[in-house]
């Protein structure tokens, strides 16, 4: 019994020291050659077979060794073999010993190298990059996300992504292949897991990164694994913080539910800008709703290939009044200040700059921040208007489809009207009626909201809500029970039906529609201008610069808000003559005389070009060759705007 124990213990002990790789499998194999060989050699000398003749007779001990190996390495040393016929033979086992550890040792090498090679498919090994970008989970937001950083390396030598998702990892580079049709100089890694797993910001090297996205699925409790996700990078952190290697990594996740945005930023140590889905999508489809153009405007400072906002700390202005420094650079826009950690947009004119103090810039490129414009302010007073400011008035708004998103735009609305608006719901599925009363309760300028169940999609249907008597039309993505694609089709049955019994309607009201798919958006666009907000594309694209600059999740979150300084498309025979040929600067004096920041202009005879006519950013001596009465100069001005636009 006790050798039974002890050769059960032996077996436990070789069968553990196998299972821990190549390099114990093949240290056991040279262990039980080597013991072969020299066993039969001792045999060969014990019992005194070694051989009497030819050129190894009265061979030594060691040389005996060296002859055992010889034959073991080389099958070719048999025909060669001379000696008795025990002696020949013991050569012949070491031989065919030999075939046989050869055999094993090609297995185990062939084994190791299809594990390995597995191990690669699946996307499990390690990831050994510097200063690059982690992007955990996979969602349809991942290819904008990736799209977008890659442009923003494209003025970098080389750029690396890490996407770790719980898909395949071939299947996620096919993805990536097929829908992003040039990477540049930046190379894009993908490895497959479970993002909340502990050893995920091993495996993606976080310790090494420049910055984290964190992305929930499309499907299930999005929020539940951002969270997870988010507890262990934490952990990350805080053995960084225990080994004395601390390190900034910037952090930016994205949920859908503001009951969670408070547990997310408890989640993880060392803090994160959490990104709220459903409250950036309605401040967008709101602000859109009201102002033609706009989502044009924001794809642009949010898409790293245009202009966007960057921070300079311009110490030679120290001491200048924003109102100088506005027209001390003549490539890049002055919006405000970046003091203390918090954000001055369009400050009052004589605000002066302080030691410390940032410039906020709206800029081509980082490159392109220089203080290279005029000492003195150049303009001409001549072609400068002065309109007045309209008044408030109530507005007629409907509102077609509902998701989640739904509270949200009636509430941001809600901040903009008059007193005595009128908003009006309709959906093909009707909505509970605590939500109801949850939207009732939450207004205050509206009038009581209404709602109906109706087939939305259904001309006869549509002509009933007489779309003709509203100043905005929003149509809404239903997204509770339907594919993106299912969503987009009927979102565009109903905008088509919309444009035809419009058609004959002056003032026409003004129509902004949710996409979830911005192929289906291209698609929309080919029948008719109208204002799209593909809800994914812009998030997706609000994420990529957060992770670059944290504190763009401030500037954009004022950009949003009804009680900051926002973006405005205004008539553009407000600021200069309708006609006369301006530059850039006479535009600028005509803003900052209002307490506005210009920055561009929209020409509506272009709206079907690639940039809908925006032009952002624009050099302030550019001469423009007269504005007309439907073109409109984008202005950052404090809220909220009295009315919608008139069509």
């Amino acid at each position: 019994m006790p050798g039974r124990r002890l050769w059960r213990k032996l077996k436990y002990e070789f069968d553990n020291t196998l299972s821990k790789g190549i390099i114990a499998q093949i240290g056991w194999l040279m262990l039980v050659s080597g013991g072969f060989i020299l066993g039969m050699i001792v045999l060969v000398v014990l019992i005194g077979i070694e051989p009497r003749q030819g050129e190894h007779k009265d061979a030594g001990f060691w040389e005996l060794i060296w002859m055992g190996f010889n034959r073991a390495l080389d099958p070719g040393y048999l025909g060669d073999d001379a000696g008795n016929w025990a002696f020949v033979l013991v050569l012949t086992l070491l031989t065919f010993f030999g075939i046989l550890v050869f055999s094993i040792l090609i297995s185990i090498i062939t084994s190791w190298l299809e594990n390995r090679l597995h191990e690669l498919r699946r996307g499990h090994s390690l990831v050994v990059e510097r200063n690059h970008t982690v992007i955990f989970g996979w969602s349809s937001k991942v290819i904008s996300i990736v799209s977008q950083l890659i442009e923003a390396n494209r003025s970098l030598r080389r750029g690396v992504v890490v996407v770790y998702g719980n898909h395949d990892k071939v299947e996620m580079e096919d993805e990536l292949a097929q829908k992003i049709p040039r990477f540049y100089n930046t190379r894009v890694v993908c490895r497959s897991g479970l993002p909340s797993n502990l050893i995920a910001p091993e495996i993606t090297n976080v310790r090494r990164a420049k910055s984290v996205i964190v992305l929930g699925p499309d499907d299930g409790d999005a929020d539940i694994e951002v969270i997870k996700t988010l507890m262990a990078v934490s952990k990350l952190r805080e053995a960084m913080a225990e080994e004395q290697r601390p390190r900034k990594v910037n952090v930016v996740a994205a949920i859908r539910d503001a009951a969670n945005r408070d547990v997310a930023g408890v989640a993880i140590a060392g803090g994160a800008t959490i990104i709220d889905i459903h409250d950036i999508t309605a401040r967008l489809i709101v602000q859109t709703s009201r102002q033609s153009g706009l989502p044009g405007v924001f794809e642009e400072i949010l898409s790293f290939a245009g202009s966007e906002f960057y921070f300079s700390d311009a110490a030679s202005l120290v001491g200048r009044s924003f109102y100088e420094i506005m027209f001390a650079y003549g490539s890049s826009v002055a919006v405000g200040f970046a003091r203390g950690g918090k954000l001055m947009l369009n400050p009052d004119k004589e605000e002066r700059m302080q030691a410390g103090d940032q410039v906020i810039l709206l800029a081509a490129d980082d490159d392109q921040m220089d203080a290279d414009g005029l000492d003195e302010p150049h303009f001409d007073a001549a072609v400068l208007t002065d309109a007045p400011m309209p008044s408030k008035r109530a507005e007629r708004i409907l509102v077609i489809g509902w998701n989640e998103r739904l509270p949200l735009i009636v509430k941001q609305l809600d901040e903009y009207v008059a007193a005595g608006s009128q908003i009006d719901q309709v959906s093909v599925e009707e909505v509970p009626e605590d939500l109801q009363a949850a939207i009732i309760r939450d207004t205050e300028n509206f009038a009581t909201p209404t709602f109906r169940q109706t087939a939305t999609t259904e001309r006869a249907v549509l002509e009933s809500l007489a779309p003709g008597r509203y100043n905005e039309i929003i149509l809404l993505s239903n997204t509770l029970h339907m594919t993106a694609n299912e969503a987009d089709a009927h979102t565009l049955v109903k905008l088509l039906h919309l444009r035809d019994i419009v058609v004959n309607v002056e003032p026409k009201p003004s129509f902004v529609t949710e996409m979830l798919d911005v192929r289906n958006r291209r698609l929309a666009e080919d029948s008719g201008v109208d204002d799209f907000v593909v809800s994914d594309e812009i998030v997706s694209m609000m994420l990529a610069q957060v992770s670059e600059n944290p504190l763009l999740a401030t500037l954009f979150g004022e950009l949003l808000d009804a009680q900051g300084s926002e973006i405005y498309m205004r008539p553009a025979g407000d600021y200069v003559k309708l006609g006369s040929t301006v530059t850039f600067y006479d535009v600028t004096a005509s803003a900052t005389a209002r307490d506005e920041v210009a920055l561009g202009y929209r020409i509506l005879e272009r709206a079907r070009d690639a940039d809908y006519g925006i032009v952002l950013n624009p050099k302030k001596s550019e001469r423009i060759a007269g504005f007309v009465e439907a073109d409109r100069v984008v202005v950052l001005a404090k809220g909220p705007r009295p009315s919608a636009d008139d069509g």
